[in-house]
């Protein structure tokens, strides 16, 4: 088992991150064909006297040698860096966080009901008039 942890402070809070690597129930993970690493990370959160911990598990194809722990822990911290970012840009075009249909075909609902569809272009998040697909 390996670990890594890293401390910040910033906007008025102290997060730690510990992970804990291991390879040992590699071999009880055959339904997952690839799987080099499982890996737990905790989270201790402190904003303004208040401590919250959170605990994850994942398992990862990246094997030791191409990751290890430090460098675990560095990618699965830019992961939700550039997943806030991308959910802030689709709430921002979308206006996903505003849409209250909670069932059924939820995205597309919301969409038909703002006469937007995502478009696909490389030029960026732009929108252009839903049309039902064909078929």
């Amino acid at each position: 088992m390996r670990t890594a942890s890293t401390r910040e402070k910033g906007h008025g809070r102290v997060e730690a991150r510990t992970i804990t690597t291991s390879t040992w129930v590699n071999e009880y993970l055959a339904d997952w064909p690839g799987v080099a690493q499982v890996f737990r990370v905790e989270r201790e959160r402190r904003v303004k006297g208040v401590t919250t911990v959170e605990v994850v598990y994942g398992i990862t194809s990246l094997t030791r040698a191409a990751a290890d722990a430090t460098r675990l822990l560095g990618l699965i911290r830019s992961h939700w860096g550039i997943e806030n970012g991308l959910h802030h840009v689709r709430d921002e075009t979308f206006r996903e966080d505003r849409c209250r249909v909670r069932r059924g075909d939820t995205p597309r609902g919301c969409w038909r009901r703002s006469g937007t569809w995502p478009s696909t272009s490389s030029a960026g998040p732009t929108t252009r008039p839903w049309r039902p697909p064909l078929g």
